[in-house]
């Protein structure tokens, strides 16, 4: 049986879709060529947020210009991406000032500076979630911009070339959908289809970006890790509120029965670690600590079959604090 993230075979060895949540996720590949000899911050996904924010502020503000025939007005752009608050009428998240961002950066979490030399190819991950993707085109401009005008405290230039997508994650080949000088042509949002659980319900999880969970107000370390329940929930809680927020509708579930199966998996081994990283913040000028677990553990669902869908979806969305950065990113298989 083969379970892994591209989700082509069940027990039977078939592909199912019996499950799929209404949320349409746009997978994409930013192509830049290199322009200056200089090196990004081992974080970089916090490089390329802070010039996407500070373009997607330009177009707020009327400072630079927006792409036209938007979904929403151009002075609303930097707070639905950077700031995400619930709509005033939310039955959601409404004692809340932020809603989950609709997108994340999936840059490698690198423990040195990455160097970049000139002509060199780079390529920056980017998952776009429901209508979020109605404004690719606003991401591609920033990113153009940002760019050209130089990234981390070197300010390397890059110039960017295409943006492929990928059918879905199973996909051999992305598909070029802009290139410059070019129309941009995106194809049609992909929905994850849910597989039949691994067998006695028995799933190695394996974590390839820090994963920050916080539990009374304390982030989780290996120690303290000791039940599945904090991240299960946590996934439950995200699906949830990227469907109501960004997708096409409510999960219709029942969250009390949710929360029992949650308390009934179990953690039956795990190798984790701590992975210390920071990001710097240009506000206060210092260092954030954004470090968490790193490592594998084995669930035990075998008594929590409900939350097999959320726990599978996880692996695009990813899990606990600091998403949009790429962090709480996993990978699972059966054991």
């Amino acid at each position: 049986m083969d379970v892994s993230r591209t989700g082509k075979k069940t027990e039977t060895g078939e592909r199912t879709g019996a499950r799929k949540f209404p949320l349409g996720i746009g997978l994409y590949r930013i192509i830049f060529t290199v322009l200056d000899d200089f090196r990004l911050p081992p974080l970089a996904a916090n490089v390329w947020r802070s010039v996407l924010g500070m373009q997607l502020r330009r177009m707020s503000e009327g400072r630079a210009a927006a792409p036209q025939a938007l979904p929403m007005p151009a002075a609303e752009l930097y707070a639905y991406f950077m700031e995400t608050p619930p709509p005033p009428d939310a039955r959601l998240m409404r004692r809340y000032p932020q809603t989950p961002h609709p997108w994340l950066l999936g840059c490698p979490c690198n423990v040195a500076p990455l160097p970049l030399e000139v002509g060199d190819s780079y390529t920056l991950p980017l998952t776009l979630f429901g209508r979020a993707n109605e404004l690719l085109a606003v991401i591609i401009l920033a990113l153009t911009r940002a760019a050209a005008q130089g990234l981390g405290p070197e300010r390397g230039r890059m110039r960017l070339e295409r943006v492929e997508q990928l059918a879905d994650d199973a996909a051999d080949e992305p598909v070029t959908i802009f290139e410059r000088g070019s129309a941009l042509q995106p194809l049609t949002l992909w929905k994850p289809p849910i597989p039949a659980m691994p067998a006695y319900g028995r799933i190695a999880l394996e974590l390839h970006s820090p994963l920050r969970l916080v539990v009374r107000k304390q982030l989780l370390n290996p120690q303290r890790f000791t039940s599945p329940y904090p991240l299960l929930m946590n996934l439950v809680r995200r699906t949830s509120m990227l469907c109501a927020f960004h997708g096409e509708s409510e999960l219709s579930a029942d969250y009390a029965t949710l929360k029992e199966a949650a308390g009934r998996a179990v953690l039956s081994g795990k190798e984790l670690r701590w992975f210390d990283q920071y990001r710097w913040s240009s506000r206060t000028r210092q260092q954030v600590p954004l470090g968490g677990l790193m490592g594998r553990m084995v669930l035990d669902l075998a008594d929590g079959v409900e939350l097999w869908p959320f726990l599978w979806f996880g692996q695009w969305i990813h899990a606990g604090k600091g998403t949009a950065l790429g962090l709480g990113r996993y990978e699972l298989s059966p054991v």
